[in-house]
């Protein structure tokens, strides 16, 4: 007799996107859902391209990331080293739970502010 898994015991598809928008002189790298190696990818494009088209404050919105995980983390310790190396400031908002805890565990936030 075999006995099939429950649904909620199947792994869920990852479910993130991101958003570039401009707000004034700042512009804004809107990030949703979930952050890990499956989706950390679309995230760190977003980034390189603001960072080779734009001038000024780069913000990266965190308010509606619910998971990050070390692919994640270090998409944005890369973006924030690319954009010392340009003289500009990166900026993460509106990280809260699990994103936050990895963001300040790994020390992430030092340099950027958060």
């Amino acid at each position: 007799m075999t006995f099939a898994a429950p649904a909620l015991d199947r792994p869920q598809p990852s479910h993130a996107s991101t958003r570039v928008y401009e707000d004034g002189p700042h512009t804004i790298v809107e990030a949703r859902g979930e952050i890990d190696l499956a989706s950390s990818e679309e995230l760190d494009r977003a980034l390189r391209e603001v960072a080779g088209r734009s001038s000024g404050r780069v913000i990266v919105d965190l308010s509606g990331v619910t998971f990050l995980d070390t692919a994640g983390l270090r998409t944005l310790v890369r973006a924030r080293e690319r954009m010392d190396e340009a003289g500009r400031w990166l900026v993460t908002r509106g990280a809260s739970g699990q994103p936050r805890r990895l963001i300040e565990i790994g020390r992430a936030h030092y340099g950027m502010q958060v």
